[in-house]
């Protein structure tokens, strides 16, 4: 379960840049994702149901990761995932939205980093002004559908064996405290990288642990 748990934390295979729409960018994650299956063929689980549920969960992991990771995917690599038909959809200029951002690393990539000593650093550029409205209203379009690809994918949990239910169920908490975090901050991830506080990583904990104990 190694490759499912790395999408935790870091984007795995990130798909092509630039998507024209939500399905290109779907079906991208998911073919970046499909060698998980040969784990779970090893593991016994052949069920084409259980399969394509294994995609949306893994699926939806990398797509928070993306989501939280915007503004560092703009400044570090001049990437942008979002998919063109929402963003239109909200009025969002992606090229606007990347040439802002790029204009903002005097904070940083997480947005909390300040380079200098000058207090307007911690100001968003007159051009992420001009795009937040409506970024924010195309990240909560985005969030939403990422919600339902993980609600979904936590039905592998009835298809799987004890020990893969463990990895499975961590990666969807921890989607879903990934993308909380973000509605948490108004699904601004342009000016600040969300992060999951040393309260949310104990309650996982614990909520993993209480699984764990009834899995037995």
């Amino acid at each position: 379960m190694d490759r499912v748990m790395q999408l935790l934390e870091v984007n795995v295979d990130a798909p092509t840049a630039g998507p024209g729409t939500w399905a290109q960018l779907l079906a991208d994650c998911i073919r970046c994702v499909a060698p998980q299956r040969e784990h779970l063929h090893q593991a016994g689980v052949t069920d084409p149901k259980a399969l394509e549920l294994s995609d949306k969960a893994c699926a939806a992991a990398m797509l928070a990761n993306l989501w939280r990771d915007v503004r560092v995917d703009v400044i570090e690599n001049g990437l942008i995932y979002l998919p063109g038909d929402v963003a239109a959809r909200h009025g969002l200029d992606l090229p606007l939205m990347r040439k802002a951002v790029s204009l903002d690393t005097d904070r940083g990539c997480d947005g909390r980093t300040h380079t200098g000593s000058c207090d307007c650093a911690s100001m968003p550029q007159a051009g992420l002004r001009a795009v937040i409205k409506p970024f924010c209203a195309a990240m909560r379009e985005l969030v939403g559908q990422t919600h339902g690809l993980n609600r979904t994918g936590r039905d592998i949990l009835s298809k799987a064996s004890p020990g893969l239910r463990c990895s499975y169920r961590q990666m969807t908490l921890q989607t879903d405290a990934v993308l909380r975090s973000i509605a948490g901050q108004g699904y601004d991830t342009l000016t600040v990288r969300p992060q999951l506080g040393g309260a949310t990583r104990a309650i996982l904990a614990g909520r993993l642990r209480l699984a764990s104990w009834f899995d037995r």
